[in-house]
């Protein structure tokens, strides 16, 4: 007799409104059971009581479509410090965000739950893992790009200003997600999965109108991209994802990314360099990655460009400084208001002794 998810410990309507009622065994059989290359997860996906929060199957398919797409921007931001590739992406990068549903149900409390796999990463980017740096810090192999989408949401609901897990194309992405939820009558999609065991865990993740609350002040608070000139070693070039790393005189290492044809590149590696490109600044100010526009071999002259880029000052709005004073705030509180009953020479000759 098949072993349900209730006899495993589910999510259970009375605690959190997770709830699976099929029997585990069957949804495992779509694949004929797990393996290394894949991981189940679950979505809930959460509607408004007034309509009854039944989203539909079409708003269902929505939100997939998008929770892919996230999922895929922020592997891709772990993997090379930039959410999107210009051109083809490549394979791998395809690869991770197969999402394969395997099972849709009414999950009570104004929700449907969503069952699917996912490739994991040691598989679907194995070419990626192969060419592993020493400072590179990929997400585990065991782990999917829901894993990474999960870790992501994260930091940006904990308003994260200093984190290396998303930038500005992934704050939008994170925003747009408002959008589409609004039109498909979506409140909140919660990410879980099952564990070894084939028990549901509880949600690692949940975006909401919160999380894009969150996404929207971080991206206000993101300095403007700027061109740059920097000076290092090419230290690190990828092929998989065009990624590099630069060495500074200092020590300090800079993230790249070249979205031409490596072959241009090359011969540089190993070599001191200096890039032109257009540098990403983090919401906290601190260099996120640069974008390389050219490369060439460095002069002796180029070693002054051998410094971490730093964002333009931010100019000051005077208008949302300006605060109206009434009677008892400002100059007004203090003003004629000398505590003492010295006279007026008497406290300017005490002055003039401080000098």
């Amino acid at each position: 007799m098949a072993r349900t998810c209730e006899g495993l410990g589910p999510y259970h309507r009375s605690l959190i409104g997770w709830r699976i009622t099929r029997p585990y065994a069957d949804i495992r059989g779509w694949k004929g059971g797990f393996t290394m290359e894949l991981a189940t997860h679950i979505l809930r996906i959460s509607g408004p009581s007034s309509r009854g929060g039944r989203p539909s199957f079409t708003s269902v398919g929505s939100v997939m479509a998008s929770i892919g797409t996230a999922a895929r921007e922020a592997t891709c931001m772990r993997f090379r410090h930039a959410s999107r590739i210009k051109g083809r992406r490549p394979d791998w990068l395809r690869e991770v965000a197969d999402l394969n549903p395997v099972d849709i149900q009414d999950a009570g409390d104004n929700a449907k739950i969503v069952v699917f796999e996912a490739p994991r990463l040691g598989k679907a980017a194995a070419e990626v893992y192969e060419r592993r740096g020493l400072f590179d810090t990929f997400p585990k192999e065991t782990e999917t790009a829901i894993d990474v989408l999960s870790q992501t949401v994260g930091v940006i609901a904990a308003r994260n200003a200093a984190s290396e897990w998303y930038d500005t194309d992934l704050l939008k992405r994170m925003e747009s997600l408002g959008t589409v939820f609004k039109r498909q009558g979506v409140t909140a999609v919660g990410l879980g999965a099952f564990n070894g065991a084939g028990a549901a865990t509880l949600p690692s993740a949940t975006i909401d109108a919160a999380t894009v609350d969150a996404a929207e002040s971080l991206h206000r608070q993101s300095p403007k991209s700027q061109r740059v000139r920097v000076s290092g070693k090419l230290d690190m070039l990828r092929d998989s994802d065009r990624a590099f790393d630069l060495l500074l005189q200092d020590g300090a290492r800079v993230r790249g990314v070249w979205e031409e044809d490596l072959g241009a590149i090359l011969a540089l590696l190993g070599k001191q360099v200096v890039v032109d490109s257009l540098a990403v600044f983090r919401p906290s100010g601190t260099l996120l990655r640069i974008e390389a526009g050219g490369m060439e071999e460095a002069s002796t002259d180029d070693g002054y460009f051998s410094k971490l880029p730093r964002p333009a000052p931010v100019r000051i709005d005077l208008r949302a400084a300006h605060q109206v004073q009434a009677t008892n705030t400002g100059l007004a509180a203090v003003y004629g208001k000398w505590p003492g009953d010295e006279a007026e020479e008497e406290l300017l000759a005490a002055l003039k002794d401080l000098d």
